[in-house]
């Protein structure tokens, strides 16, 4: 039997990915400018992520890799987390990229998702804006949780009201994308019931507003360091950047700490290892590789 809800991926370009070299973004600090990966690997580890979700009886839509892009080296649209974020409403909003070079990947989402049957709205002040690996959705409650370095307030609010969202919460960190600094957990029935995130990518001053946040909404927070992973601070982020889904986690890896596999062993939520390597090496993760159709 298929879950409620989709997910999508980008299809693979036909050139190797990346074949040249990783570039550098200037707010991208988890991308290894100049590193060509290994193609055989990158391959499998897609294949193998397609596998475990569809495994889990999720049905999932291949978004076809755009040939302009593939032409003009816009590699990272197998990013599909970043262009476009989807409601229960049917409503699909199209993410305005800050990053210069990835402006024009989102469009090539828009017919796709009209075929899905969504109402596919786009916000045509580029100065508004917000992507996807900087927010997360929560359905059940209705919340958008979203980073500050990416997106503008005026995109996320903009959003939200596009989206009818009940409540906004922004989340100060270090994180060019939220996903790189927590990730929220959810039960058997979607609801929210805990937040990991890693200490090391928060003030002061912001963890407390994060902890008054779970807090006010009766959620665990597992404040986690590289020290527990016994990894080193970018393979832990990458771990925090998993597909987080009802009682279910994919991540890249199955070595995280006993505080965190403890709780997620008490509320029966399922932790599945899925190694993505190679596109971790442009900085993204499982969370940025999939996008759920709600």
């Amino acid at each position: 039997m298929l879950k409620t809800f989709k997910i999508a991926i980008s299809c693979l370009p036909k050139k190797n990915w990346w074949g040249d070299g990783i570039p550098s973004y200037q707010d991208n600090e988890l991308m290894k400018t100049g590193a060509i990966p290994n193609q055989k690997l990158l391959v499998s580890q897609y294949d193998n992520l397609h596998n475990v979700i569809r495994e889990e009886f999720y049905e999932t839509v291949q978004i076809n890799f755009p040939g302009d892009l593939e032409n003009s080296n816009g590699f990272d649209f197998v990013f599909m987390r970043d262009h476009f974020i989807t409601h229960r409403n049917k409503n699909a909003v199209i993410c305005n990229m800050s990053v210069p070079e990835r402006k024009e990947e989102p469009k090539f989402t828009i017919d796709p998702l009209k075929e899905l049957g969504y109402n596919v709205l786009e916000i045509n002040d580029k100065n508004k804006t917000f992507e996807g690996g900087d927010i997360f959705y929560l359905p059940e409650e209705n919340i958008l949780l979203a980073g500050n370095n990416r997106n503008s307030q005026g995109g996320l609010e903009l959003l939200s009201e596009s989206l009818g969202i009940r409540e906004l919460k922004i989340i100060p960190n270090f994180g060019f994308h939220l996903d790189t600094s927590l990730s929220p957990i959810f039960d058997n029935q979607y609801n929210c019931i805990g937040i990991q995130c890693s200490e090391n990518m928060f003030s002061s001053r912001d963890t407390i507003y994060l902890k008054e946040l779970c807090k006010e909404n009766s959620w665990e927070l597992l404040i986690l360091s590289e020290k527990e992973y016994g990894a080193s601070e970018n393979e832990f982020r990458t771990n925090l950047n998993s597909l987080t889904l009802p009682g279910l986690i994919v991540s890249n890896s199955r070595n995280h700490p006993l505080r965190l596999l403890n709780f997620l062993k008490s509320h029966d939520v399922s932790l599945i290892e899925c190694p993505v390597s190679e596109f971790a090496l442009s900085g993204g993760s499982i969370h940025c590789l999939t996008n759920e159709l709600h």
